[in-house]
């Protein structure tokens, strides 16, 4: 007579099984079943993490990249701007000077016209 784990080869056969023994065979077996769907779903669900985590890595990186775009687009709008400010500046600087000079010459045109009344 051997002895496996503690039991004996006469009592591994099943037509010598009590009903104790086979209660806990049956619950081992469904035991087993239970721990066979749960590493199926364990490695489903690590397998669909790993998708989502690849499709947010994804995201993130073409989400980066638009961000350095739109910098470079906002950058490039400063400019523009910058630019554009110093063109309005030059200008109203310009129109100011033109309009001075024809303010005074409106007052030499006016002087002018006074004088020539008067000396009527």
């Amino acid at each position: 007579r051997r002895v496996h784990g503690g039991i004996s080869l006469k009592t591994m056969n099943p037509a010598n099984w009590t009903p104790e023994f086979s209660d806990l065979k049956a619950k081992l077996e469904k035991a087993e079943d239970e721990l066979c769907f749960l590493k199926a779903v364990f490695d489903e669900y690590k397998s669909s993490n790993q998708e989502v985590e690849a499709h947010l890595n994804t995201q993130l990186v073409n989400l980066e990249n638009s961000n350095k775009q739109l910098r470079k687009e906002n950058e490039q709008m400063q400019a523009g701007y910058i630019a554009k400010i110093g063109e309005l500046e030059k200008l109203v600087e310009r129109l100011q000077t033109e309009s001075q000079e024809y303010r005074f010459a409106l007052e030499k045109a006016n002087d002018e016209l006074k004088a020539l009344k008067e000396g009527k």
